[in-house]
């Protein structure tokens, strides 16, 4: 069952206050149709790197937990649109997501306008290359729902794997669940790299929830 099929025949207009008490109706409903259980790699779905990831490698799994990175800047953007609306000049970094220097940056561009009018070139311009890498994440999503960047982790193959959570937006939100929408996710991770990584990956829980034994997590697990 999908969100689509559920509401489609009420009201094509929906705050995600009315998404959230009708969905009450039925827990099993929102299970299957809201959340994800446990984790899935998505392998390069909705990623200006797709076709690119790679699946998580069972030592990475468990890492230590200086290798895992929670309190990011991070910036949010939502595209009116689900087309791509990244755009890199540099043959050498299309399909992955790192952006490792100042001209990184200068090769990005974007094809849309955000929803909001935020302005990513702001946020990226205040990450400091010597000290930091930037990130630019693709994913789709309904008008109702977002992406939540969890967690960020070192690859003991190398590079980066980034954790996403499907949540709602918040219920003051006008929004239909008709509407797709492209939402980028812009974050500065506190490592370096003397070259881009060749290796990427990705996934993505229906639990927003930090990794077992993180520092960081609560007696819930739950991430803030």
């Amino acid at each position: 069952m999908t969100l689509h099929s559920r509401f489609a025949e009420r009201e094509s207009r929906l705050t995600r206050r009315a998404v959230l008490s009708a969905g009450a109706l039925s827990v099993a409903g929102l299970a299957g149709c809201t959340q994800l259980s446990g984790s899935s790699d998505d392998s390069g779905r909705g990623d200006d790197s797709r076709g690119a990831d790679d699946a998580e490698a069972p030592e990475d799994r468990f890492p230590d937990a200086e290798d895992i990175f929670t309190d990011l800047n991070v910036l949010t953007l939502r595209f009116d649109t689900t087309d791509e609306v990244v755009e890199r000049d540099d043959d050498a970094g299309v399909r992955r997501p790192y952006l490792l220097d100042e001209e990184d940056v200068d090769a990005l561009s974007f094809t849309e306008e955000p929803i909001g009018g935020e302005d990513p070139f702001e946020f990226l311009s205040d990450i400091d290359y010597d000290e930091a890498t930037g990130l630019v994440l693709s994913n789709q999503v309904d008008g109702c729902e977002k992406s939540q960047l969890v967690y960020v982790k070192r690859r003991s193959g190398g590079g980066l794997r980034v954790q996403f959570c499907r949540t709602y937006r918040d219920p003051d939100i006008e929004c239909s669940v008709d509407d797709q929408h492209t939402q980028i996710t812009l974050a500065e991770v506190p490592v370096t790299f003397d070259r881009r990584p060749s290796g990427f990956g990705r996934g993505r829980s229906g639990q927003c929830t930090l990794p077992p034994g993180h520092p960081a997590n609560d007696e819930t697990g739950e991430f803030e």
